[in-house]
């Protein structure tokens, strides 16, 4: 049964973090906001995640005519071994663009090094890899540079089954139980505003709901989840022989790495999702 309820307490206990906000409600998920925000950002990798909760965001501002901009940072990663990354991010987010003309504000790419990733060096400082640390350094100074009252990053818990996905990433093996509130909302240090991680209790199952309740299946199909590379899943799928990738171009997907399994579980879970939120009586957004 599908049951947010420990998740949403979180916010409960938050309150004080950061400007005054509250959360709305997306189908049985609390997600923060603020009327006296002006410019938030958001975390946006061209996966169903992040481009999901872009969408949730722009579809309250909107609906609420908030006087709100969200802006997009895009993170530049494994450039050489998935070339195609970039492109997909840049083309999501000229997908919402589209979308939302009114809402989605500037793009900003941060430039993270193969060499720092976790699956590289692994963990590096005070728990964090290398990635979690240029991310979140960029993040605060978007705040502090920019005035971003908030940014909102799309990680998503890990899938609820047994036996788990031995390949999954570890650091999402999260429960809302047994979680403080600083895991969902968290202001950042020397600024006012907060970082919110609406997902880090949600599974990818709901995520991909939410495509269906509000007919947006053609974002979803614009979205990559595969995280297969030139140098295992893909490399005789593809005859890419440069650090480059054509926008546009065929891309098979691997349909063996962990995003891969999480996305099919998920596709095959979604009608039942829709049915249990519907049972339950937690559909507040729908088409």
């Amino acid at each position: 049964m599908i049951d947010f309820r420990d998740n949403n307490r979180l916010y409960e206990s938050a309150q004080g973090y950061g400007t005054d906000w509250h959360c709305f409600a997306v189908n049985g998920v609390w997600i923060p906001i603020s009327h006296s925000w002006r410019k938030i950002a958001i975390n946006l990798s061209g996966g169903a995640d992040s481009a999901c909760l872009a969408m949730l965001l722009c579809e309250h501002i909107r609906s609420q005519s908030l006087n709100i901009k969200v802006h997009v940072v895009s993170f530049i990663r494994c450039w050489e071994t998935r070339p195609w990354q970039g492109p997909i991010a840049l083309a999501m987010y000229h997908q919402l663009q589209q979308r939302y003309p009114d809402i989605i504000s500037d793009r900003h790419e941060v430039y993270f090094p193969p060499e720092l990733e976790m699956g590289t060096v692994g963990l590096i400082l005070d728990g964090r890899s290398g990635d979690q640390i240029i991310g979140g350094s960029y993040n605060r100074y978007l705040c502090l540079k920019l005035g971003m009252d908030a940014i909102f990053n799309a990680t998503s818990q890990n899938p609820d089954v047994d036996p788990p996905f031995a390949d999954r990433v570890l650091t999402r093996d999260l429960r809302a139980a047994d979680a403080d509130p600083t895991q969902v909302i968290m202001q950042f240090s020397g600024t006012n505003a907060v970082i919110c991680r609406p997902f880090a209790f949600v599974q990818k199952d709901w995520i991909l709901a939410q495509y269906s309740l509000l007919a947006a299946g053609d974002l979803l199909d614009q979205t990559r989840s595969c995280e297969g590379d030139l140098l295992r899943e893909l490399r005789d799928a593809l005859d890419i022989k440069t650090y480059s990738y054509d926008a546009g171009a065929d891309l098979p997907i691997c349909h063996t790495c962990f995003w891969c399994r999480e996305r099919q579980w998920a596709e095959l879970r979604c009608d039942a999702v829709i049915t249990e939120l519907r049972d339950s009586g937690q559909i507040t957004h729908e088409r």
